[in-house]
């Protein structure tokens, strides 16, 4: 029995992978109803960067030059000691991929919010904000979300061909539909510290990886004027000993960073993790982005890698929906994205190293190695695609 159809594909979180999905979908006619818990975005910056591989998928639906209008150019970014010792640097050339740059700083509250307008603009969408999904059925025909109003306490049930749970790391969803996320969380903690730059100082936009045993730290500029570090707890340390803004501060003037530099917005604490859905497809339901993977920050690739997710599947639903290819032909989505993940992450654990002054001697050899003379000079192995 064929069941009719409020909308034809559920979107289950709304953060970047949601919406690129949203936008996707809409500007390929697909009808879609995105579910979110939160009325507002999420105020923490938690990705940094952007490549020209995401830029021409916000230019497949319409909201490249608009995204870039929050977003600063990255020059290089370079692994250093503390004593100036630089170990490892690499310059960006001009993208291959249009008239974009290679990589972009984004401030991605502000990025967020440029795509949530933009995909406004597609009548066959909407948004359900304040809404939890609570139960996701399936049946041969399609799935049906169970959502509740947090405000009001009402539940609803929305009958959509296809969903995408883009729900991020705790995955709701995910844990409704049982699958499994394997592999590992990091025990070391980390701080990150959002700050509002007051004046320049020499290299603020150079993405800078101080590379210490002790106390690696991530040290980049966020488009917008804002500023971010990230500095690892020790063992003796605890989230405790940095609850306020004030006990952060000795951490930021050990970087050499004074209230006349920077005034702190905000700080968070997170750990490292290298997890992976066993399966990415369950029936009708797909997972997407954190939902179904999730890595560590070195490669400015865990956002990224799901709005490239929502790009995949998105583009796929439209040829099922409209019947140009059959159902199988989105079995394609897993089998074409988890190789890219699991290069990412792997990619992502390795410069992690470097920051952590993890590498042997003959590993950095190899890494700084200069070009063979007269052979042409490869991308540096740590930054291939």
């Amino acid at each position: 029995m064929t069941h009719p159809y409020d909308v034809d594909v559920a979107i289950i979180g709304y953060g970047p992978s949601g919406v690129a999905a949203a936008n996707t979908l809409g500007a390929r006619g697909v009808s879609f109803t995105a579910f979110e818990r939160d009325r507002d975005i999420y105020p923490r910056a938690r990705a940094v960067t952007v490549n020209d591989w995401t830029m021409r998928i916000f230019q497949s639906f319409g909201a490249d030059e608009a995204v870039k209008r929050d977003m600063d150019v990255m020059r290089a970014l370079r692994w250093i000691t503390y004593a100036g010792e630089e170990l490892y640097r690499v310059d960006f050339p001009p993208s291959t991929l249009g008239g974009n740059a290679r990589f972009y700083t984004i401030y991605q509250p502000l990025m967020e919010a440029t795509l949530r307008e933009h995909a406004e603009r597609h009548t066959g969408g909407s948004v359900r904000y304040g809404t939890e999904v609570v139960g996701v059925e399936q049946d041969a025909d399609g799935v049906t979300v169970t959502a509740r109003d947090l405000t009001t306490g009402r539940t609803t049930t929305t009958r959509a061909r296809y969903a995408l749970a883009c729900d991020g790391g705790s995955s709701p969803t995910r844990e409704l539909l049982g699958v499994q996320l394997d592999g590992d969380t990091l025990d070391v903690t980390w701080v990150v510290i959002d700050t509002y730059v007051k004046r320049w100082w020499p290299d603020r936009n150079l993405l800078t990886f101080w590379s210490d045993r002790d106390r690696p730290v991530v040290d980049i500029a966020l488009a917008r004027g804002h500023h971010r570090w990230e500095i690892p707890l020790r063992p003796e340390e605890s989230r405790a000993d940095f609850a306020a803004p004030g006990q952060i501060w000795p951490l930021l003037k050990a970087m050499g960073v004074s209230e006349d530099d920077v005034e702190i917005h905000q700080h968070a604490f997170y750990k490292h993790h290298l997890r992976t859905a066993d399966r990415w497809r369950v029936g009708r339901v797909f997972l997407v982005g954190d939902a179904a993977h999730l890595m560590p920050p070195w490669a400015g690739s865990g956002m990224q890698s799901g709005i490239r997710d929502a790009f995949d599947i998105s583009w796929k639903l439209t040829y099922v929906l409209d019947g140009r290819m059959p159902d199988a032909f989105l079995d394609t989505y897993e089998t074409e994205r988890r190789p890219n993940v699991a290069l990412y992450t792997s990619l992502s654990d390795q410069l992690g190293k470097i920051v952590r002054l993890e590498l042997s001697e003959e590993e950095m050899s190899e890494l700084t190695a200069p070009p063979v003379a007269g052979e042409p000079a490869a991308e540096p192995p740590l930054i291939r695609r």
